[in-house]
């Protein structure tokens, strides 16, 4: 479903909210597909089931260059091919708030034990 969205949108005939409605998606989401389809090809569209691994170079090169106001979110993340605009939108939160941003370890993420009720 993804690729045929993607390539639907990269034919030229169909606009980003034509594209979206028909698959039952988001604007945002589509865009993601497309720059993971660009950056990645087809292996950019596959459903992952584990953390990207990113150094903390990249992401200081990324904040600053959209702090900066050279890149869009959606441009950053092309560029330093980030897997989606919520992620460099966390680290640039992080940024903001005077945290520490810190390195991606990558692998799996379980979730811990649920709370009782």
């Amino acid at each position: 479903q993804r690729i045929e969205a993607v390539e639907m949108y990269l034919s030229g005939n169909y606009s980003y909210t034509e594209v979206a409605g028909k698959f039952g998606t988001i604007i945002s989401t589509l865009k993601n597909w497309i720059n993971s389809y660009k950056n990645n090809g087809i292996d950019g569209l596959k459903e992952s089931r584990t953390w990207r691994k990113y150094p903390l170079e990249l992401k200081h090169a990324a904040v600053s260059d959209y702090l900066s106001g050279k890149f869009s979110l959606l441009e950053c993340c092309a560029k330093y091919n980030i897997s989606s605009d919520s992620v460099l939108r966390g680290w640039i939160s992080q940024y903001n708030s005077g945290k520490e941003i810190k390195a991606t370890n990558g692998g799996y993420m379980r979730m811990k034990a649920g709370s009782k009720t």
